[in-house]
């Protein structure tokens, strides 16, 4: 999976991320520049100890995004089967610039190894993050520029939904085996519903598994 999910604040975006990545049944790091988990954070001296011991949710939370992530990329590089979660993902590209060893991680990953990124808005992401992302998730947003977007690069019907999507649903554009493009509206928010702070409420709905390890059994069926 290369997966991007998109939108704006408190609509559940992190929230969404995280239960793809526990829905993988694999070790989740989480990029987390802007603090947004609410687990204890390991450092790049802990991180190898944490995959070692099979640790779920591993958080990582960067001083200088631009900086340790290369760090924290080449120490994650020897191992397999884990679901690299980059939260925020425009500290790392824009709309005119990818960072490089973002570039590797797209481009080189084995296939074992998944990829979610989370921002607010289609177009400050990069065209290759766009190209080679196999999900993308879109929660409700009325911006004219991100809905033409979407209208060119992926479905016309696609972008006609998203205006239209209620509090914490979203929409699901996927390719499937041989390239073929599907796309479907996920309603049932209380499906992906995982605890991401010590506020219940917050960037999700519902009251799903706390730990996370069972969420996302419904929403999670398509990927």
């Amino acid at each position: 999976m290369n997966a991007l999910v998109l939108g704006r604040r408190r609509q559940g975006k992190s929230t969404l991320a995280l239960t793809l990545g526990l829905s993988r049944r694999k070790t989740v790091v989480a990029f987390d520049p802007n603090h947004q988990y609410d687990f204890p954070s390991v450092g790049l001296n802990g991180l190898r100890d944490a995959m070692e011991s099979g640790q779920r949710i591993i958080v990582y939370r960067p001083e200088d995004p631009v900086d340790d992530f290369p760090v924290l990329v080449s120490r994650l590089w020897p191992w397999s089967r884990y679901v690299l979660l980059v939260d925020e993902c425009t500290t790392l590209q824009s709309a005119a610039s990818l960072n490089k060893t973002l570039e590797r991680v797209l481009r080189q990953s084995p296939r074992d190894v998944d990829l979610i990124q989370t921002t607010h808005r289609l177009s400050d992401t990069h065209r290759l993050t766009r190209m080679l992302s196999t999900d993308i998730f879109f929660f409700q947003t009325p911006s004219a520029t991100d809905l033409k977007m979407v209208a060119d690069e992926y479905s016309e019907s696609l972008a006609a939904a998203i205006p239209r999507l209620g509090e914490y649903e979203c929409a699901h554009w996927w390719l499937e085996e041989g390239g073929l493009i599907r796309w479907s509206v996920w309603d049932h928010p209380e499906d992906w519903y995982v605890r991401i702070n010590e506020n219940d409420d917050a960037e999700g709905a519902g009251a799903g598994s706390e730990t996370g390890v069972e969420a996302g059994a419904g929403a999670g069926i398509e990927v």
